[in-house]
This record gives structure tokens, sequence and C-alpha cells, in this order.
């Protein structure tokens, strides 16, 4: 049996970010599929301009699903954002 105080010891769960995706309309699938799943949180981005996208990303904890290859390239790469592998990939 375990010491009721070890819970109390533990570090407090770090929230999980949400994951920035482009409108519904450009991606119908992507969205159904992840709202059907439950899985993660979920952040829509109504623009399509680049620069909302990255002041979005840099300014809130948002996961953006994309080829790690985006970050090689303007605006992405002077933007400083962090390439994570995926934890499970998407089917």
């Amino acid at each position: 049996m375990a010491d009721s105080s070890d819970a109390s010891h533990r570090p407090a769960a770090l929230p999980r970010p949400a994951v920035l995706l482009p409108p519904a309309c450009h991606q119908p699938l992507l969205h159904a599929d992840l709202r059907r799943q439950g899985l993660l949180s979920l952040r829509t981005c109504d623009s399509l301009d680049l620069a909302t996208w990255v002041e979005l990303l840099q300014s809130e904890r948002l996961l953006l699903p994309a080829l790690p290859s985006l970050f090689a390239h303007s605006p992405w790469r002077e933007a400083g954002l962090i390439a994570l592998p995926a934890a499970d990939p998407l089917w």
C-alpha cells in the first residue's frame, strides 16, 4: 500500500498544448478525425496569413502538425520555433 503523502510530492502535470489547425473549410477531414478521436485540444486559426500563424505559435502554447522541413523556410525559420517528433503518427 502506497503512502498517501506520496501524491502530494508529485509534480502537477503540465497542461497539454492545443493543436493549431487551419480553417476547417481547408482541412475538413483533419478537423473531423481529430474531433472524433477527442484526444487533443484543438485550436483553429481562421487566417491563412503566415504571419498570423507564426505570431500565434510564438505567443501561445500550441502544437502545429507539420513536416519538420517546413521550419527550414521563411518565416518559420526566423520564428525560433522548435520541431518536435510526433508522439504517434496521425492516421
